[in-house]
């Protein structure tokens, strides 16, 4: 998922850094990429059975015109739409370990875009004017 916002002079470096302590907070370990003008974030976060679950957050604009894109779970989806048939062969605790990783991934979309949107306006006009 991509939301864009436009003629709010935010620092980009201050909206990453606050995403990536959103995602350490969330118990992800992280590793930020800066690119020519874009950053990303790679978040990782083991289960206590030893799986990850991996998102991906990258901003990328300018200070007045960004977009602030979230990777995470787009996988289940398809795995999802399969469910019927996949119960039907035996795989229900399969689909299970589908379904909890599906809600893991709704809940921190849900509070990183609430999050996202927080600092944002928290952020509007602390980019520095070209002079």
């Amino acid at each position: 998922m991509k939301y864009k916002w436009i003629k709010k002079n935010v620092n980009l470096n201050k909206l990453t850094d606050s995403i990536e302590h959103f995602l350490n907070n969330k118990k992800f370990k992280t590793l930020r990429e800066n690119f020519n003008s874009s950053n990303r974030i790679l978040g990782s976060h083991r289960r206590p059975d030893g799986r990850f679950r991996r998102v991906i957050v990258i901003v990328s604009g300018t200070p007045d015109n960004f977009t602030v894109e979230l990777k995470a779970g787009e996988q289940m989806q398809s795995i999802l739409k399969l469910s019927p048939l996949i119960s039907f062969f035996g795989g229900g605790p399969l689909l299970l370990r589908y379904h909890q990783s599906a809600e893991f991934y709704q809940r921190i979309k849900l509070n990183f875009w609430k999050y996202v949107e927080k600092k944002v306006t928290e952020l509007v006009g602390s980019a520095k004017s070209p002079s």
